[in-house]
């Protein structure tokens, strides 16, 4: 992990969602940068090599399993934490991934604090 800011690349195509992470994550110490599709997201991750995937299921131009599918096969990316941020249900999408060390799953309806806790959890683990 950079010895910066910590880089998180957010993979949504929500405007709303990143323009309120954006402010919070500021205020939080992260510098966030931006994706709106699976195709522009796995350009952005090659460009900015975040320390954390925020990612979204639910997409156009691929969704969210194609930008975990090219992190996973790149080797620059395969212990990349990877944290799903989705409306998807959590058991369907415990059956789809392997949840682990760099795989966690927060549901966009929970609370902020949680969403905040889990990346400050899965960023300390990647040190």
């Amino acid at each position: 992990m950079s010895k910066e800011r910590p880089r998180i690349l957010l993979v949504d195509d929500n405007v709303p969602i990143h323009t309120l992470l954006s402010d919070i994550f500021r205020k939080e110490g992260y510098d966030l940068f931006s994706a709106r599709d699976a195709m522009q997201g796995i350009m952005e991750l090659k460009r900015v090599k975040p320390d954390l995937l925020l990612l979204d299921m639910n997409m156009p131009a691929g969704g969210g399993r194609s930008v975990y599918e090219r992190a996973r096969m790149t080797t620059e990316f395969m212990s990349l934490p990877i944290l799903i941020y989705s409306t998807t249900p959590r058991e369907e999408l415990v059956r789809k991934f392997q949840t682990g060390p760099v795989l966690e799953i927060v549901d966009k309806n929970a609370p902020l604090d949680k969403l905040l806790e889990t990346i400050r959890m899965m960023l300390q683990e990647a040190r």
